[in-house]
């Protein structure tokens, strides 16, 4: 997937946000804390010191929200019902924002996102073949799919977001990860909700 350097939030899909009200992975680590790298031990990017958890944590967030994205503005173009299209607008509404925000993490530790989430295993992920089956969906078929893959996507960034909540240590950081696991869980017990509901 072509990271998306700029987000912008088409203005259909923020109009639906405002109009209608508004990414299962391994165990938390209980290791000790990450240790501080240097730039020459981490990354070839890095000029700053930076602490390795919050380091992976950025480089594979960034990539994954992107696809959070990519699902999310699928919605007002293939059908979704009026529930779903509201809850894809708020995902892509939080998440282009975190998106950049994460992107000036990078920028203050003095890290290349060009060098960043190479080889990283990130929970969650939508595979090439499942992203297909929901461009091809409409209707019915893709609120199942939507909500089926973007359940998963979420648990996924929960489950990544637990090492550097325990072992991280940029504050900025670690007040945006208390965000995403919060506002993911009810996002999580909202489309199971609505998930019964279609069945």
């Amino acid at each position: 997937m072509n990271a998306l350097k700029k987000f912008v939030l088409p203005t259909a899909l923020l109009a639906s946000a405002l109009v209608l009200g508004a990414c299962a992975g391994s165990p938390a680590s209980t290791s000790t804390p990450s240790p501080v790298v240097s730039a020459q031990e981490s990354n070839p990017a890095v000029t700053a010191e930076v602490n390795a958890s919050d380091l992976m944590f950025v480089e594979m967030m960034i990539p994954h929200h992107e696809q959070a994205v990519e699902m999310a503005l699928l919605a007002p173009t293939h059908g979704a019902n009026p529930e779903v299209l509201a809850l894809a607008a708020k995902i892509a509404s939080a998440q282009g924002p975190e998106i950049e925000q994460m992107r000036a993490m990078l920028d203050r530790w003095g890290v290349s996102e060009m060098m960043s989430h190479t080889g990283h295993q990130m929970d969650g992920m939508v595979s090439a073949s499942g992203l297909k089956d929901l461009d091809e969906a409409s209707g019915a078929e893709f609120d199942r799919l939507f909500l089926t893959y973007m359940i998963g996507h979420h648990e996924g960034a929960i489950a990544m977001a637990q090492d550097p909540l325990v072992n991280g240590d940029d504050a900025e950081l670690n007040a945006l990860l208390k965000a995403i696991v919060s506002a993911q869980n009810a996002e999580i017990e909202q489309m199971n909700m609505m998930l019964q509901q279609l069945q």
